[in-house]
């Protein structure tokens, strides 16, 4: 199976009412803002890029969220396991560029 590799940047998505998740958004082409946006989810292998300096990589990994910590800032319902919460929040919260592979999902049987 291939894997799309997909160009974008870091966003926090929230909706009223529901807590904020760590999210990705397309820089691709689309109708809407939901057709480039991708919650992400354990498994995903995410790559964060410098704004300063693109060619440079300030996190390259598979994304394992951990429930653990609680809420950030009051809206945010999970912490990438490993990474200190304030940086995290830091990339998402300025849209640094990023891209992602979006991991394999086995459907039930």
């Amino acid at each position: 199976m291939s894997k799309t590799f997909i160009s974008g940047f870091l966003w926090i998505h929230s909706e009223q009412g529901v807590a904020g998740c760590w999210a990705f958004l397309s820089t691709a082409p689309r109708p809407s803002v939901y057709d480039g946006l991708h919650i992400l989810q354990d498994g995903d292998h995410l790559t964060i890029r410098s704004k300063e300096d693109p060619s440079r990589i300030l996190w390259s990994g598979s994304i394992k969220l951990s429930r653990e910590g609680g809420i950030y800032d009051k809206w945010i319902n999970a912490d990438e396991a490993g990474i200190d919460r304030a940086v995290w929040w830091k990339w998402f919260r300025a849209e640094y560029p990023a891209e992602l592979v979006i991991a394999d999902v086995k459907k039930p049987r």
